[in-house]
């Protein structure tokens, strides 16, 4: 978006080098304001490659992190449901001590104390 300053508009009321001296800057004031939207232009569309290249670039990590995620999470599920499969059943190694143990406790606990004379 280029902008037209009036610079020839000036009367001539003013002497000539005034007048030309005014005129010369309006113009530098033009080409300078020019150059900057020129340079904002080209500083919005680099902003824009660089917001599209940063956003895929996460969104293809973030992909990546819940693929395994989502990987380790059906492995744990598929553990459990064995485990809980083989507590049902009676035949999980790890949990058949441990609820010898609490049986063994119960009982103790349940059995009538004796009194020692």
């Amino acid at each position: 978006m280029a902008i037209q300053l009036a610079t020839n508009e000036l009367s001539s009321v003013n002497d000539a080098p005034f007048r030309d001296l005014l005129i010369s800057n309006f113009a530098t004031t033009q080409e300078v304001l020019n150059e900057l939207l020129t340079y904002q232009g080209n500083i919005n569309k680099q902003l824009s490659t660089l917001t599209t290249n940063i956003n895929t670039s996460v969104d293809g990590k973030l992909i990546k992190q819940d693929s395994v995620l989502v990987d380790k999470l059906k492995a744990q599920s598929q553990d459990l449901t064995k485990r809980i499969s083989h507590i049902i059943m009676g035949t999980d190694t790890d949990s058949i001590p441990c609820r010898t143990e609490q049986d063994a406790f119960r009982w103790r606990a349940e059995r009538p104390a004796r009194r020692r004379w």
